[in-house]
C-alpha cells in the first residue's frame, strides 16, 4: 500500500479550489469581468497557499 502525503485538509481544498479556478480560466467563453474576478481568485489563493 502506498503511503499518502500529509496535507491538511483546508490546503488540500484550496488546491483543488485553485485547479478548478485555473481551468475555468482556460475556457474561451469568460466575460472580462469574469476573467478578473478568477484571476483575483487565484492570486488570493496562489497567496495563501505560499505560491506566489
Amino acid at each position: 500500500m502506498a503511503t499518502q502525503p500529509c496535507v491538511p485538509c483546508a490546503d488540500y481544498r484550496a488546491g483543488q479550489r485553485l485547479l478548478s479556478m485555473k481551468r475555468q480560466l482556460a475556457q474561451d467563453d469568460l466575460t472580462p469581468e469574469q476573467r478578473a474576478q478568477l484571476e483575483a481568485e487565484v492570486a488570493e489563493l496562489e497567496h495563501l497557499l505560499d505560491m506566489d
